[in-house]
């Protein structure tokens, strides 16, 4: 809100932006794109297994129903967040040779590209390992 006593000299009037403006976004742009999907192909598969495992006449599709459509809003979300801020990119994003040997630097220091990578696909793939064993110990039960 602009004070009644401020006066039309002192604000300072913003040109209009461009409908397409480049930024320095470098938030993320260090880990390859393989990395992300690989993360969301393993929670994919968590979903296909409950669906496998779990649907059955007695009720477990709406639960199943509501999760699948959790899960749809918070991956949407992500590749549209990815998308908005790709077109805006004007670094390049790097090779899988460049990211695993390159360094990244995170809060607590810098690391390898191949440890982070690791470090954002190991709770995804395990998650979906655990589901695999869970489905298949609960079908043959």
């Amino acid at each position: 809100m602009i004070d009644q006593k401020t006066t039309s000299h002192q604000l300072q009037i913003r040109p209009d932006l461009p409908e397409e403006q480049e930024h320095e976004v470098s938030l993320g742009t260090e880990v390859h794109g393989a990395v992300y999907v690989i993360a969301g192909a393993a929670y994919l598969w968590m979903l296909l297994i409950a669906w496998i495992a779990f649907s059955s006449p007695t009720g477990a599709d709406l639960d199943l129903g509501f999760v699948t459509v959790i899960f749809a809003v918070f991956m949407g979300l992500a590749v549209l967040a990815y998308s908005v801020a790709h077109s805006h990119l004007h670094k390049r994003l790097p090779a899988w040779d460049e990211f695993v040997s390159s360094r990244i630097s995170i809060a607590t220091g810098a690391v390898q590209g191949w440890e982070m990578g690791v470090q954002i696909m190991i709770i995804p793939i395990a998650l979906a390992l655990a589901a695999t064993a869970l489905g298949i110990v609960y079908a043959l039960t």
